[in-house]
């Protein structure tokens, strides 16, 4: 199935910097969970994607230097939200009003198995590699994620279905 995303890099780069970046991209549980190490959910089929919850997302500048930052989400295949944000030094960014993307026809999950998945690309203005997080998003009612950089600049995605 051929991805229609206008993304502002190519396949080739995508693909080199998620396989760069893999062992680096920490996904579930990491923001939440009840401590019982069972983070799991089961994927819920014939799930409306209309009654999904739209995401929780924020951004963490853990470095003592500003950063400019482009993030691009995407339910499914549809992209709902691509913004630059100015990150000051020590600082947090809640991403709030995200609106779901308009899903045309209600679409189940058992119709798209891609529908209920979570796509977060970020990538700092002084990169060249863009970086994709996918996140199941399951039958949980909610996801939080978190896009940090870190002291030395780099960038980590978390996220957790267990809210």
């Amino acid at each position: 199935m051929k991805r229609d995303r206008d993304l502002p890099i190519d396949r080739r780069q995508l693909l080199g910097s998620i396989a760069a970046v893999g062992g680096t991209i920490s996904l579930a549980g990491c923001l939440g969970g009840d401590g019982n190490g069972d983070d799991s959910a089961a994927t819920a089929s014939g799930t409306d994607l209309s009654e999904q919850s739209m995401p929780t997302i924020t951004l963490l500048n853990a470095d003592d230097q500003s950063h400019e930052l482009h993030v691009l989400a995407y339910m499914g295949e549809e992209r709902f939200h691509w913004q630059t944000y100015d990150l000051d030094a020590d600082s947090e960014v809640a991403l709030e009003d995200l609106e779901a993307p308009d899903e045309g026809e209600s679409q189940t999950e058992s119709e798209d198995e891609s529908g209920r998945s979570l796509t977060i690309v970020t990538r700092l203005s002084d990169a060249d590699q863009w970086e994709e997080s996918t996140i199941d998003a399951d039958d949980s009612d909610c996801t939080d994620v978190m896009v940090r950089v870190d002291a030395e600049g780099s960038l980590t995605t978390w996220a957790s279905t267990d809210c």
